[in-house]
Formats: structure tokens, C-alpha cells, sequence
């Protein structure tokens, strides 16, 4: 059963896939910690149960499989009493392209975790005019339409390695999101017992949308993921076509950049 080693959600390695994403789901989060006596062996997110089910398995298997053979084993950790944390883990998080940093004592045993939405929130609330929209997403964005499978939904985030998809009407324009979280939430899509007719993506949508203008403000944009719960945002031109897509990994980018910014600046003193 998923446990709370200080205020981290874990499982051990040998619980079910399936108990992982309940833990996931009760408590609206995209990482598990696996633990074993205490101490963290690996991680388990929702991509990596979103790929398990875009290989054409069904929702079943999901109860059979341990999440040990499933986890990424690498964990990256910082030292509970490190100085500036959050710093130090947005920096593991750019360089290593993950999405949390397990926090342990001096004995390698877990007291807390940091994640992607964590530093989103630290942004929104300390860098506020610090950088545009534009200056940090991905552009080209993936995307799909309504009337699309949502196994083909999966198949195509678990080939590009991505967490969501941008859903778009015939003229091109962003009239929602689904992502590794939706597939999360929604794991009967894969039971192979709907028809085929009714497992389309637009049953998973709300139909709208959350923009950001590509010249917007990058901090009221975290702000935005904050508030909504969400972990990207598909970023318009100001005609509302789709310019790309920005994301909570992107804002732990800037949180980088902009701590080395200051860093260079304090060097200097006032010279500048």
C-alpha cells in the first residue's frame, strides 16, 4: 500500500501498477516514490503507465504488473539541509529531464520530495516580468483532433516522449489538452470492451482550452498551471493559432536561468 515516509507518497517495488496510479489519482499527483525500507529505489510516473498501456496492453495487466519492472530506477536525490533546495533540484531536474527530486538524510532515507510544481509555484509567485512566454516553450507542438483514438493519443505521446497533446479544430486552433494525466484518470479507454467509436479524444476534453499568448508574461503563465491544476499550456499567436506549448518543465528552465542571471549579477556588484 502506498505510505507517507514524512510527506512523500511511496509504494513498495513489489505493489501493482494499478496500486501506483491510485495513489496518483487520490492525490492528484504524477510521481510515486518506491521505497524500500525507507529508502528510495526508484520512481513511477504517469508516463511511464501511459507508455505501459500504448504498448496495446489493457488495463487489466495494469493489476498484474509490479512496479519495479516499470519504475525508472535512477533516482536523483539532494541532501535535506542543503542550502537554496530549490535551486539545487531545478538544476538536477534541467539537467537530467525529470520531473522530481527525492529529498533523504544523511542515512539515504526519504524525508520529502520536490517537484516540477513546486518550482512552478515558487516562479509565479518571485519572477514576475522576468521573461516572456515565447522565450521558453517548445514550438512545433504535437497535436491531434478530437475525432482521434485515445490509443493513438498514447501511441503518439509514448513515440515523441511527451506528456500531452494539444488538441486542435480543422483551422488549427487549440481547443484543449490531453495528456499522460488524462490517460491517468480515464485507464477504461484501454479495456478493449468500448467500441471503437466512443473511445475518441474529444470525450476527454473539456472543449476549453487554456491559452497563453506567446508575448505574455512567463510568470502569470505558472500561475495559470497553478491555479488550474495543470502542467502545460499551449502557448498563441496573436491571431489564436498555435505557437507552441509551454510547460512546467520549461518554467523550471527559466527558474535556472534566472538564478544564474542574478548569480553573474551579484558577482559584478554594482558595476552593472
Amino acid at each position: 500500500m502506498g505510505d507517507r515516509p514524512g510527506s512523500v507518497l511511496s509504494v513498495g517495488p513489489e505493489s501493482s501498477l494499478s496500486e501506483a496510479l491510485g495513489v496518483m489519482r487520490e492525490n492528484g499527483v504524477k510521481h510515486v516514490v518506491v521505497a524500500l525500507d525507507g529508502r528510495p529505489v526508484g520512481v513511477v510516473t504517469a508516463r511511464d503507465a501511459a507508455r505501459f498501456l500504448g504498448d496495446g496492453r489493457t488495463a487489466g495487466a495494469l493489476d498484474e504488473v509490479p512496479v519495479k519492472h516499470v519504475m525508472q530506477k535512477s533516482v536523483i536525490t539532494v541532501p535535506e539541509g542543503s542550502g537554496d533546495r530549490h535551486s539545487q533540484c531545478a538544476a538536477r531536474m534541467e539537467a537530467f529531464g525529470i520531473g522530481a527530486v527525492v529529498l533523504v538524510d544523511d542515512r539515504g532515507m526519504i524525508t520529502g520530495i520536490v517537484t516540477k510544481t513546486d518550482i512552478t509555484r515558487e516562479f509565479a509567485a518571485a519572477h514576475g516580468g522576468r521573461f516572456k512566454v515565447g522565450e521558453f516553450m517548445s514550438r512545433g507542438a504535437l497535436t491531434c483532433r478530437g475525432s482521434d483514438t485515445v490509443r493513438f493519443a498514447a501511441d503518439v505521446m509514448n513515440r515523441n516522449r511527451v506528456s500531452r497533446l494539444v488538441v486542435t479544430d480543422e483551422s488549427g486552433v487549440p481547443v484543449g489538452v490531453i495528456t499522460t494525466g488524462t490517460l491517468l484518470h480515464h485507464t477504461e479507454y484501454f479495456s478493449g470492451g468500448l467500441p471503437e467509436s466512443g473511445a475518441d479524444v474529444s470525450r476527454l476534453t473539456d472543449g476549453g482550452a487554456v491559452t497563453a499568448p506567446r508575448e505574455g508574461d512567463l510568470a502569470a503563465a505558472a500561475g495559470l498551471m497553478i491555479s488550474n491544476k495543470i502542467s502545460g499550456l499551449p502557448v498563441t499567436d496573436p491571431d489564436g493559432s498555435l505557437a507552441g506549448v509551454t510547460s512546467t518543465f520549461d518554467v523550471v528552465r527559466a527558474f535556472v536561468a534566472a538564478g544564474t542571471r542574478d548569480e553573474i549579477k551579484h558577482g559584478y556588484g554594482e558595476q552593472y
